[in-house]
């Protein structure tokens, strides 16, 4: 039987088929494995919900949050609490949501087995696919108050001597530095940058320009729980008994909305909700955003107020579960959730 020849013109011809079937293969591999880049205005999440731990993150119809039902995991569900689906078993807190990506601070609590020096980056900040898969970690150092804009994270980087700062990372996990020596919770995003309160000297409250790295001084009283809504930034007046007060960013004007001391609070759409810190007179309340109407939602210690577009959710202080809800359409009948 004759042996079959190839000709030099059948071999160039395999060899470059096969040339062009791995070179699709890598340029697919590079596409699917590329950074995806967000506008410079872009957002991870809202001020409010990032100063309540960004539990809850609402993007493009999704919820994505932490559920303590289960440890704290990843979970997303539909804007009306349907289709509840875990996406990855990390214990998550600080939650950004933008584009093609998750970013949340990891705080897995390793177990004492003789395999513990095994594990790493168990405290971190974290990327993955809205999906929850591709995980890539971008600071492996422990971390909190992550807070997206465009594409960078700002947030508190913990050192060897458990000290914190403030850093910035980019989403691609490069261009990572500190910015402020300063403990600085940087949860309060808007487009112009970012406004925090001198934690080291006097609370004064400053905003941070990312782009020129420049800070500048907004307000000379002691101020925290900073969240920025269109022309006013909201805050904790330390100087005036703890109570909810607002700057004017045109006029310069503060103006004091409520008489009670205040714990935490959220803003949605027209309304600001808040926890009462007055003894005997502890609750939940709903105003609106001049400090109007104030209205007892359920009395109690509560924390973590976390807001998406139809639900308010929150917890009892120092308890984890359960969680509750108001809707955001006006009813204040208080209700349990229990993603299932």
């Amino acid at each position: 039987m004759k042996k079959k020849k190839f000709s030099l013109k059948s071999t160039l011809t395999i060899l470059f088929s096969i040339i062009l079937i791995l070179g699709g293969l890598i340029i697919t591999v590079v596409f699917f494995n590329r950074t995806h880049f967000n506008p410079k205005d872009s957002l991870g999440n809202t001020p409010g919900n990032l100063n309540n731990k960004g539990l809850f993150c609402e993007y493009k119809n999704k919820i994505y949050f932490s559920n303590p039902y289960d440890n704290n995991a990843l979970y997303v569900m539909n804007s009306d609490g349907s289709n509840v689906t875990i996406l990855n078993s990390d214990q998550v807190s600080g939650i950004n949501v933008y584009g093609n990506y998750i970013f949340y601070s990891r705080n897995n609590q390793g177990n004492k087995s003789d395999f513990s020096f095994l594990q790493i980056n168990t405290k971190s900040l974290c990327r993955t696919n809205l999906d929850g898969k591709n995980l890539n970690v971008l600071d492996s150092e422990p971390t909190q108050y992550p807070a997206l804009i465009g594409n960078y994270l700002y947030y508190q980087h913990f050192d060897k001597s458990n000290i914190a700062s403030l850093y910035q990372v980019k989403i691609d996990g490069t261009e990572k530095k500190q910015l402020l020596k300063e403990p600085v919770i940087p949860t309060g995003i808007s487009k112009n940058g970012l406004y925090y309160n001198n934690v080291i000297e006097n609370l004064h409250m400053f905003l941070y320009n990312p782009i020129t790295e420049d800070t500048s001084k907004l307000y000379s009283e002691n101020s925290f729980f900073i969240v920025p809504d269109g022309e006013f930034i909201y805050f904790i007046n330390c100087n005036q008994n703890y109570t909810l007060c607002r700057y004017n960013i045109n006029t310069k004007e503060v103006q004091q909305l409520t008489s009670d001391r205040v714990d935490c609070y959220n803003i949605c759409n027209n309304n600001i909700y808040y926890q009462t810190a007055e003894k005997n007179n502890y609750g939940l309340y709903r105003c609106e955003k001049d400090g109007a109407n104030p209205i007892l939602i359920k009395k109690g210690v509560f924390t973590n107020i976390n807001v998406t577009s139809k639900m308010i959710f929150f917890q009892k202080f120092r308890q984890d579960t359960p969680i509750y809800y108001i809707s955001t359409d006006g009813d204040l009948e208080v209700q349990t959730f229990t993603p299932q």
